[in-house]
């Protein structure tokens, strides 16, 4: 009976044991705990980070016009120190509200650490997804930003400079005539599109030939002295500018306009 004793007294001492030692050492418990939380912490913080390593930006304009090419730049930055990284077989496909993707097409010409190139905008106007994905040195990377493609170009906004020159002469004929970039920015230095664009006086387009007199600027693209508006009263003459102010000077049968603009040093980025 005496060998069973201590048995039976271990056995009903048994939990509150446990409880007892939970309690005596819930320092360290709660110190471990700590611990483990911190490098859970840190852990996922890192994996973060080793994730997203670089950066894919877009610069463009987010409004397209249906049926005209729209210029798309894009560069991959390291994220850790901001260097600029290579990428290659860059492709742009734009994907219509029904989710049905168009076909990819593929821009690549350098233009510094940039790659770019005109990506022609779908036909039918609407809210589209572009989806740009290209190769970098670790791997694929893409970028997603939205498009609005309407039907016709709204026109040019002329930025008002510092101190306005007024044109050497005004107006004149029953055309209106006018030139601007094609997709409202023209960037320093990299290959852009402008638009000449030929009115009659209620508003409509004409299919005519415009004489293109540059009086000021240069392009190392070499410029045009003709061109001819199509049925949507348009014309578009490649450009890289490499002078900060253009004057240019159209005429049109008894139809003369006189247009001055500058380019920019900024451009502007839909998505990162």
């Amino acid at each position: 009976m005496s060998d069973q004793a201590p048995l039976d007294t271990e056995t009903e001492r048994g939990p509150e044991g446990l409880m007892g030692a939970l309690r005596r050492h819930r320092r360290l418990l709660f110190a471990a705990g700590l611990i483990w939380f911190a490098v859970m912490l840190i852990g996922g913080i890192l994996l973060s980070q080793v994730e997203a390593r670089s950066g894919l930006h877009v610069f463009g304009t987010g409004q397209w016009v249906a049926g005209e090419p729209a210029v798309v730049r894009v560069v991959l930055r390291e994220l850790r120190f901001a260097r600029y990284q290579p990428i290659r077989d860059v492709t742009v496909t734009l994907v219509d509200a029904e989710g049905q993707p168009g076909a990819s097409q593929s821009i690549g010409e350098a233009a510094g650490p940039f790659v770019q190139g005109t990506v022609r905008a779908p036909r039918r106007p609407g809210v589209y997804q572009a989806e740009l994905r290209a190769e970098g040195p670790d791997g694929p990377v893409s970028a997603h930003f939205p498009i609005t493609v309407i039907g016709e170009s709204p026109g040019f906004e002329w930025p008002k400079p510092p101190k306005q020159r007024p044109p050497m002469r005004p107006d004149i004929g029953p055309l209106s005539l006018d030139i601007g970039p094609a997709d409202g920015v023209l960037p320093g230095g990299l290959p852009g599109v402008l638009t000449v664009r030929a009115r009659d006086a209620e508003g409509r387009p004409v299919a005519t030939a415009v004489t293109l007199q540059t009086t000021e600027g240069r392009s190392a693209t070499p410029l045009p002295e003709t061109v001819t508006t199509d049925r949507n009263g348009l014309a578009h003459v490649p450009v890289q500018p490499m002078h900060p102010t253009f004057t240019f000077e159209l005429s049109a049968g008894e139809s003369h306009a006189v247009r001055r603009f500058t380019h920019t040093n900024t451009q502007y980025a839909i998505e990162v």
